[in-house]
Order: structure tokens, then sequence, then C-alpha cells
């Protein structure tokens, strides 16, 4: 990603339009950062997943867990998929790439009922939380995937007589 950025750069596209247009080029579940350092803009895109821009005093952080801004943010900005943000010192801009409008997003309150959750994702076991993300762990290896493997693999549980999962992280032990 950082290359089709610097080829964008180099092409004299501004980092915004450079980060916009690399994005727009790649496929699949994926979530991607870049770092603009003068000025200083962080840009982020999200293809799928909701990802979250905690908001406080010092600066702003960034995370694909709501919980994990706990201790570092009070306040947050949802990004949405298909949506980057553009975070600077003027603040979170948000935009809508698929229709290439700028979003106004209400910023939330970091509540957190239970500390002790807070690495678990808000849910009780960790193996409760990866049960919950199977269906993004399912997309993004789908998303991943080339075609002709796809019907490969959908035509074997087409005709399969019944499918096992036997374990997914944790929940083996």
């Amino acid at each position: 990603v950082a290359h089709i950025i610097e080829d964008e750069l180099k092409a004299g596209k501004s980092f915004r339009e450079a980060f916009v247009s690399a994005v727009k080029n790649l496929e699949g579940f994926f979530t991607v950062a870049a770092l603009n350092p003068n000025p200083e803009t962080v840009a982020v895109y999200t293809s799928h997943q909701d990802f979250f821009i905690g908001l406080s005093p010092s600066g702003y952080v960034a995370s694909s867990d709501m919980y994990s801004l706990f201790n570092f943010a009070d306040k947050f900005v949802r990004l949405k998929a298909g949506e980057a943000a553009f975070i600077s010192g003027r603040g979170v801009e948000i935009v809508n790439l698929r229709l290439g409008v700028p979003v106004e997003r209400e910023v939330e309150g970091l509540r957190v009922e239970d500390p002790s959750l807070v690495g678990k994702g808000g849910f009780r076991f960790h193996m409760e939380r990866e049960i919950r993300e199977i269906p993004y762990a399912l997309l993004r290896t789908v998303s991943a995937v080339q075609d002709r493997y796809l019907t490969f693999a959908a035509k074997a549980l087409l005709e399969a007589r019944s499918v096992y999962i036997v374990a997914d992280g944790t929940s083996l032990h």
C-alpha cells in the first residue's frame, strides 16, 4: 500500500488524493492507515469493519476495537465500512469514499461498565468474542481467496453431507 501511495505522490497527487486512489484500487477485507508528516495527517480507511478514533485532550487514538480506547480517550468517532478519516491537528474529517461525500458523525462517549471486559472486546470471555468474530473472519478469508478456489470450496461444501468446525482459537482449550 505504501508503494502505491508513493507512486501516486510521484505522479503529482496530494497525499489525500494518493491515499484515496490507493485504497479505491485495493480489494478485500482490510483497514489501512498512512502517515503524512507534512502537514501532520493520518489517513485511515476501513473496507468492511467499523473502526474507532478516540478523542482526548492530548490527541487521537485509532483502533479496530472500541474498548482498546479505554484509558486513552473518553470519547470516540466511529468510522464505518467504505469510509476514510483524515486526522490532523484541525480535527477528524470523515469521507464516504463510495459516494465521495463528507460524513457528519456524532461523537460518542466511551462507556465501559466493567473495565475487566476491556481486553475481551466487551464480552465476558475471549472465546465468546472469538465466536462473535467468526463472520468477519470468514468474510476476510473469502475476500482474499481467488474465484477458482471459491468455486472449488463451494462445490465441496455443497456436496458434503455435514460440516464440522472443530476449534476456533482459545475455544480449543
